[in-house]
């Protein structure tokens, strides 16, 4: 484990909800004395390839031509940071992933609470998943 490891909260979408939630959960990981490191980037990728050219690779059937498969999806840009948070929102969940590895080292879900009694219950939360990983915090009321 690093000396000082670093942090990057990604949310599930680009939503400005999940967003909000994201940036909430990156001001307690600051307020626990963690570094974190601004969060990778998106990239929209979209292929296209005609049916007779995937055709071609497998036969050479002709009755597919002119049709195109277009293939769109996101991918998130790679990050140095030692640690990525995947946020969740309408779950209240926070999954922490070890970069390097990419281990799954803990899935939390938030108590609910923080709609009646503010933030502190979920920065305690957090505070003590981290110290349970035994992630040096401040630990500041």
């Amino acid at each position: 484990m690093p000396e000082n490891p670093t942090f990057t909260v990604i949310p599930a979408d680009n939503y400005l909800s999940e967003v909000a939630f994201a940036n909430r959960i990156e001001r307690y990981l600051i307020s626990a004395g963690v570094k974190v490191v601004q969060r990778p980037g998106m990239k929209h990728i979209q292929t296209e390839q005609s049916e007779a050219e995937r055709q071609s690779k497998s036969d050479s059937s002709t009755e597919a031509a002119g049709k195109v498969l277009t293939e769109t999806y996101f991918m998130r840009e790679p990050t140095a940071a030692d640690y990525i948070v995947l946020t969740y929102r309408h779950s209240l969940q926070i999954r922490i992933i070890k970069n390097k590895t990419q281990e799954v080292l803990t899935v939390l879900s938030l108590p609910i609470a923080h709609q009646q009694f503010g933030a502190a219950p979920e920065r305690k939360y957090i505070l003590d998943a981290l110290s349970h990983m035994q992630i040096n915090t401040i630990q500041t009321k």
